[in-house]
């Protein structure tokens, strides 16, 4: 009952791959973005690929601390003072030469299982798209720069803008990582957040790492 009552038509156009590929690439290991081990930057390369790194990260909202005779101390009111985002690169699949990483401040609510270089939203019941392709990036956070060669890529984040990722009432908080250099490529692992807190009782200072829910 779900096809129309007066039939349906296919037709099948068959084009010869010899006559539209040059080459051909295949990323493995995930069937989502989402669901990846990895996250992939690029800025036009290889003739046109391009991918930002969407992050959200779930900020404690309390900190535990040591207390006498091995009891526990709960801090409800901690400041973020200081935050790292750092990235492991695989050295095996990286452009040969250094480039500029970015990470900007999101401005628009997106799904972490759905979200595509057009769409913030791409579900059944729903397809809103980025005011901006891309992921709508807003404020400069910060900028790492890639060695060739190097380990890994460290970000500086600000407390203002910890401050803002900690605030879980706001849908749009998170972050758009971005290949700074035209025409470069690199693969990394899941980013994490080093994160400096100081707990509002004892003035103690912690040092945190937290992991986020992404996609590219």
């Amino acid at each position: 009952e779900l096809l129309p009552p007066d039939g349906v038509q296919t037709w099948e156009i068959r084009l010869e791959s010899s006559r539209l590929l040059s080459a051909d690439t295949s990323f493995g290991l995930y069937s989502r973005p989402s669901d990846a081990p990895y996250v992939l930057l690029a800025e036009q390369a290889e003739g046109g690929l391009s991918s930002h790194t969407l992050v959200r990260f779930a900020m404690p909202g309390s900190l535990v601390l040591p207390g006498p005779n091995s009891t526990a101390v709960v801090d409800s009111f901690p400041t973020f003072l200081s935050g790292s985002l750092r990235l492991a690169v695989d050295t095996t699949l990286n452009v040969r030469q250094d480039a500029r990483i970015e990470l900007y401040r999101t401005t628009e609510d997106w799904d972490r299982t759905s979200a595509t270089w057009t769409l913030r939203v791409d579900t059944p019941g729903a397809r809103v798209p980025w005011t901006e392709p891309g992921g709508s990036p807003g404020m400069l956070v910060g900028v790492g720069n890639y060695v060739a060669g190097s380990a890994s890529i460290n970000i500086p984040v600000d407390s203002a803008t910890l401050a803002v990722w900690a605030d879980r009432n706001d849908p749009t908080r998170g972050g758009v990582i971005t290949m700074g250099s035209a025409n470069q490529r690199l693969r990394a692992s899941i980013p994490t957040l080093r994160v400096r807190a100081r707990a509002s009782v004892r003035d103690t200072i912690v040092d945190l790492t937290v992991v986020p829910g992404r996609t590219f």
